[in-house]
């Protein structure tokens, strides 16, 4: 009798989490959590860093960190997950980000007990913690890791006096050009973390957390500082210098004062455990910038 009451318990707060993570499915009873399939690095790395990686049977092609988690059955990338491999693991339990809302009607409504998560601010990746925490039956774990994660932003936190220079956080654009310019904007951890370490958003009203702009919205706002993105972590000094040079044409005051900023690997865009390291890739940059 106490291990039904147990069971409902879980089965209770699996329905809640399917809820605030905006998932329709509904969990099946008398399910156990053995069988996991992880479909964002961010949740991969997570369920690694909660001890539980041994559930794990199948991840995204994306899920690379840690390495142990390449070494995981492949069932895909986001536009392209197969749906065969998916079926063929028996997943007990699908963990995804809300990129994938249409994944339940592909793999057949019922079948399968999914939960999506939102990914976009850094509340967005203490609640998955915690939310993957109660799912895995791990929440001392993940409430330990959340205060870790806590701390460690804390030693990068700017001092709210401090000037606050404008910047840009380039996530991407056309190949050798300063055309179709993609940027961060408020409401992504990847700001958030910037105006944390002590810069502003030289787009402060943008109503999206990305968007696209061109040359002349940039001569408008003249930032102090271009930060950019690179997905290639092994990124050369000479393919760094290079991606300087290419900003060379706008007349802004973070290309005349030399203030562009590289950042290489995608490991700093991802909304996880490590997002600490880009709070202090953001404090190295501030301190540059001032010294």
């Amino acid at each position: 009798m106490k291990k039904n009451n147990i069971l409902r318990s879980v089965l209770f707060l699996l329905g809640a989490i399917l809820l605030v993570a905006s998932c329709k499915d509904k969990p099946a009873e008398n399910v156990e959590v053995k069988r996991i399939i992880s479909l964002a690095p961010n949740i991969t790395e997570i369920l690694f860093s909660l001890g539980v990686e041994d559930e794990i049977v199948g991840v995204s092609d994306y899920c690379t960190f840690p390495e142990e988690a390449a070494l995981k059955e492949s069932v895909g990338g986001l536009f392209n997950p197969s749906l065969e491999k998916i079926t063929a693991l028996k997943p007990d339990l699908i963990l995804a980000t809300n990129s994938y809302q249409n994944l339940e009607d592909k793999l057949g409504r019922g079948r399968f007990n999914i939960v999506l998560f939102p990914e976009k601010t850094v509340n967005d990746v203490y609640a998955t913690i915690d939310s993957i925490g109660i799912l895995t039956s791990t929440q001392g774990r993940a409430q330990k890791l959340i205060r870790s994660i806590r701390d460690s932003l804390t030693f990068y936190k700017a001092n709210t006096a401090a000037k606050r220079p404008a910047a840009i956080l380039v996530l991407g654009r056309d190949p050798g050009t300063t055309r179709n310019i993609g940027i961060s904007g408020p409401g992504a951890f990847v700001n958030e973390l910037w105006e944390w370490s002590g810069g502003r958003n030289a787009f402060p009203s943008l109503q999206t957390s990305f968007a696209q702009i061109n040359r002349e919205d940039l001569l408008s706002v003249n930032p102090e500082i271009i930060i950019e993105f690179k997905p290639n972590k092994n990124l050369s000094l000479e393919q760094e210098k290079q991606s300087r040079e290419e900003w060379a044409d706008l007349q802004i005051v973070a290309v005349e004062n030399k203030n562009i900023f590289i950042i290489p690997g995608n490991q700093y865009l991802i909304p996880g455990p490590r997002m600490y390291l880009l709070a202090k890739e953001y404090s190295k940059i501030l301190q540059r910038f001032y010294y």
